[in-house]
């Protein structure tokens, strides 16, 4: 894939998903039902509050848009995937690192962004080094948070 290519697939993934968590973000303000998934994203976007102007704004947000310059779009899209693989269990690392982590004293929502972060680290590799994810680095990752890399 060419450069000008993949700066097109990856500005119209960036809008189209600004644009989804806007109109969940209205929907859910204007008491329209949602579906399971929508609702569940709706209830991370209430839990991230300090970015509501970012999802207000929707496509028209800027990066960066968050405190400290984080994405937040970025930021509840990491959280929604780390809550699907707990739901899923799979990989069953990541239950586990989230159990160790509140066990330790984390709540939930902190255990949830901890996990996040390993997987940003290993998503960040395998773009860097165009290849794909490694499913075993982040699971022993995982192993490592809340305890003894076992």
């Amino acid at each position: 894939m060419v450069d000008a290519e993949r700066d097109r697939l990856r500005e119209g993934l960036r809008t189209w998903g600004r644009r989804a968590v806007g109109s969940i973000w209205r929907r859910q303000a204007q008491g329209e039902p949602l579906s399971g998934e929508e609702e569940r994203i709706a209830r991370i976007l209430r839990e991230h509050s300090e970015y509501a102007t970012a999802w207000e704004a929707g496509a028209g947000s800027p990066d960066g848009a968050g405190p400290e310059g984080v994405n937040p779009f970025l930021h509840v899209q990491i959280h929604a995937i780390v809550e699907g693989q707990i739901a899923s269990g799979h990989p069953r690392e990541v239950r586990e690192a989230v159990e160790r982590l509140e066990a330790g004293g984390a709540t939930p929502h902190e255990a949830i962004h901890a996990a996040g972060k390993v997987l940003t680290v290993e998503l960040h590799r395998a773009l860097q080094e165009q290849r794909p994810f490694d499913t075993d680095a982040y699971g022993r990752s995982l192993r490592g948070l809340g305890g003894e890399s076992r």
